[in-house]
């Protein structure tokens, strides 16, 4: 029998011999299948809500809304069954939303919960709300499927939010030399969620927020995909008008220029590709004015970027990772002794941007 022959009769036997193992088959319409969780704090407990699909009742769309108190993370699970006529399952969970109180006083044994349980998966978003999180989810149900998930995965690929799922935070978590940062949402004057910046942690603690508007500057800094957007001031004439810009493609680079100096520097370096989305009509995008509102562009992500890497060290906390860049050089590198001088570090930021063509303007 020749090798080909070999292969292809190996593989009937394969798809022939029933599949064997450990895991328990289970009837979806037999379960309740947990797609999004919520965690709030309240007179010092948690309560915990959770939002299933019911297809069961006639006339009755889904999904709905369960609730939960306990005093801690797996008790809330408990809280559920007890209210449920099927099992929980949480294996499918895309979402898990923080209220700002709860992030606040520490979410440390939620994420210790969220590590020890293999069920569920590592590309689960966690978002923190200026809402009650009961709130959110009771927002989010009147919604097509996936809602919330969805919202921060678009916002991910297309607009301004870096990228972020439980393995991120695990790693930002329990790594050394960096810190967490988590998306953050509310609830707007139309009763609509939506994106509101950034939750910066320092340890388990939420310790600031990174506003929607400077959330790009972050991803620009943060993320390997550089696309997003930002309105930028252009000032000609002594008049400033208002562009809108949409970053393409880039990179960012982050050096230590003398680390065997008492004073600490870093140089950051970013390199964009750009595009100008909208204009107004009497700008004209000849050569001259392309070149001009080029070099605003670059100085305005320069000193925004710096502007958000200042703020950072005023709260001493560091999701870019500076302190993982300097373990990475010094091999009697300490966590302590460098997040005491942390806030010290001069940085020196470059952006260089290649405006493109967009056809926008005379």
């Amino acid at each position: 029998m020749n090798k080909t022959n070999f292969c292809v009769c190996f593989l009937i036997i394969l798809l022939l011999f029933p599949s064997t193992g450990c895991t328990r088959d289970k009837v979806i319409d037999e379960i309740i299948v947990i797609d999004s969780m919520g965690f709030d704090l309240e007179d010092g407990k948690i309560l915990g809500s959770a939002t299933y699909p019911s297809f069961d009742i006639p006339g009755h769309k889904g999904p709905d809304v369960v609730h939960g108190i306990a005093s801690t993370n797996t008790g809330i699970l408990t809280s559920f069954n007890s209210q449920a006529a099927s099992p929980i399952e949480v294996g499918q969970t895309r979402i898990i939303v923080i209220n700002e109180r709860l992030a606040q006083k520490g979410i440390g044994d939620l994420i210790t919960t969220l590590k020890r349980d293999p069920i569920i998966g590592s590309n689960t978003y966690l978002v923190i709300s200026k809402d009650k999180a009961d709130q959110i989810l009771s927002v989010s149900v009147d919604k097509s499927p996936f809602y919330l998930s969805n919202l921060i995965k678009q916002n991910e690929e297309n607009n301004n939010t870096p990228p972020t799922n439980l393995h991120s935070v695990f790693y930002q978590y329990y790594g050394t030399g960096q810190d967490v940062y988590i998306p953050f949402i509310k609830i707007n004057k139309d009763k609509i969620v939506e994106l509101d910046g950034l939750a910066i942690f320092k340890q388990d603690k939420m310790k600031m927020k990174v506003s929607q508007k400077d959330s790009i500057f972050f991803k620009l800094l943060k993320s390997k995909k550089k696309n997003g957007n930002f309105e930028f001031p252009y000032s000609a004439s002594g008049e400033k008008r208002m562009l809108d810009i949409r970053t393409v493609n880039g990179k960012s680079k982050f050096t230590i220029s003398d680390q065997t100096s008492k004073q600490l520097k870093v140089n950051v370096t970013l390199r964009l590709s750009c595009l100008i989305k909208d204009a107004p009509e009497d700008i004209n995008l000849d050569p001259k004015r392309m070149k001009s509102i080029q070099n605003q562009i670059e100085k305005r992500v320069s000193k925004k970027t710096k502007d958000l890497i200042i703020s950072l060290q005023s709260k001493n906390t560091d999701p870019f990772g500076f302190g993982d860049l300097f373990r990475g050089r010094d091999r009697n590198w300490n966590e302590k002794e460098f997040y005491r001088i942390y806030p010290d570090i001069k940085f020196k930021v470059n952006a260089h941007v290649n405006l493109l063509q967009s056809g926008v303007g005379k």
